[in-house]
């Protein structure tokens, strides 16, 4: 029989979960903010600088992810974050050692294999802890972090480049991950696979080929791999290289573009995801097919968002106009209402998939 696990031990452990992916996001997005003063520091090109923070990085990201995706299915889930988190976060404070472009490399590579161990487990664990019913707003929480995680490290990025330097920047938002892992380690509990669904028996493990297979059969499952993808590939292009955009063409400094889009981003997108977590849980309650949650929201954020950004970023004598506040409120409104396709998408999964495919799946997007 299954062990009763407590209210505030489901508390703590998402709490814990969320400090996990704001340390993922911190470290992996910090590279915006700093591209430019490591692009005149290690005298790179533009190539290269989307090498250090796109493609290399995903390319192992992506890949990883399955395997210890299925290495977590048949061992404990919490210790595989744990050092995920002690990889990733050794790795980012190394970056500031890092004197030419293949160190950096390298070291960014180190991170993108540490964080592809952390974001399968911490949803297969939520999934096991708290029921369908609950469940869009647990993952709600928990997406969260991705804005904490751009919010803080624009912030601290930001400003640290301009006090101390790059190389600081990512020593400080590094070393604090590897006491996080020390945490995660000796305090979080392993809650039984299939707790939620009150199931007793023990779950046996797919083949990934099984996985794959079920995946693409289920063609509401490709469907939302496949949207996961491009969301993905235009979301983390325009964090990256907006922050560059606004230092190098504007002749903003990195704290105060960093400000800027850490409240806009950070705020707004936090907004945004915990409010359609809770959104999915309402029309979960109130009907069966709640699909039209995400899909609601695009028509409307999209014009915000690109209605309004090419005059936020018009020039004027190379500078950013102050943005009014009709500018403030639709950009603020378009990362209100963005991010709620992937919380539906993630409690979709939950839905869908059995807690033995579950954690293999979410590997993939």
């Amino acid at each position: 029989m299954n062990p009763i696990i407590s209210d505030s031990q489901r508390k703590y452990t998402l709490f814990m979960l969320v400090l996990v992916f704001t340390s993922s996001h911190i470290d992996r997005q910090i590279m915006g903010i700093l591209g430019q003063p490591i692009k005149e520091s290690l005298m790179i090109s533009d190539t290269q600088l989307g090498l250090l923070t796109g493609i290399m990085f995903a390319v192992f990201y992506a890949t990883l992810g399955m395997p210890m995706a299925m290495w977590a299915d048949r061992h404990n889930r919490r210790n595989l974050i744990s050092f995920s988190v002690f990889l990733w976060s050794l790795m980012t404070a190394l970056c500031g050692a890092a004197t030419n472009f293949v160190q950096l490399l390298l070291l960014r590579i180190g991170v993108g294999v540490g964080e592809a161990g952390s974001n399968p487990p911490s949803h297969s664990i939520i999934a096991d802890l708290y029921p369908p019913e609950r469940r869009a707003t647990a993952m709600a929480i928990f997406g969260t972090g991705i804005n904490w995680g751009i919010l803080f490290g624009f912030l601290l990025g930001g400003w640290i480049n301009e006090w101390f330097g790059w190389r600081t920047a990512f020593v400080v938002v590094g070393l604090p991950g590897i006491f996080l892992a020390i945490l995660v380690r000796y305090t979080v509990k392993e809650p039984p696979r299939g707790y939620s669904e009150q199931r007793q028996e023990a779950v046996k493990p797919p083949a990934f080929s099984t996985v794959v297979k079920f995946m693409w059969h289920n063609p509401v499952l490709r469907h939302i791999v496949i949207a996961g993808a491009l969301i993905s590939f235009t979301g983390y292009a325009s964090v990256i290289w907006i922050p560059i955009y606004l230092v190098r063409i504007h002749e903003m400094g990195t704290g105060e573009a960093g400000s800027y889009l850490a409240l806009l981003i950070g705020v707004g997108g936090a907004l945004g995801i915990y409010l359609g977590g809770r959104l999915a849980d309402f029309y979960l309650r109130v009907t069966v097919n709640n699909g039209c949650l995400g899909s609601s929201c695009w028509p409307i954020s999209l014009p915000l968002h690109c209605c309004i950004s090419p005059l936020w970023l018009r020039r004027r004598w190379r500078r950013l106009p102050p943005m009014s506040s009709r500018q403030c409120l639709a950009q603020f409104m378009s990362r209100l209402l963005l991010p709620s396709f992937k919380i539906r998408r993630r409690s979709k999964c939950a839905q869908l998939l059995q807690p033995s495919i579950y954690l293999s799946s979410t590997s993939s997007g």
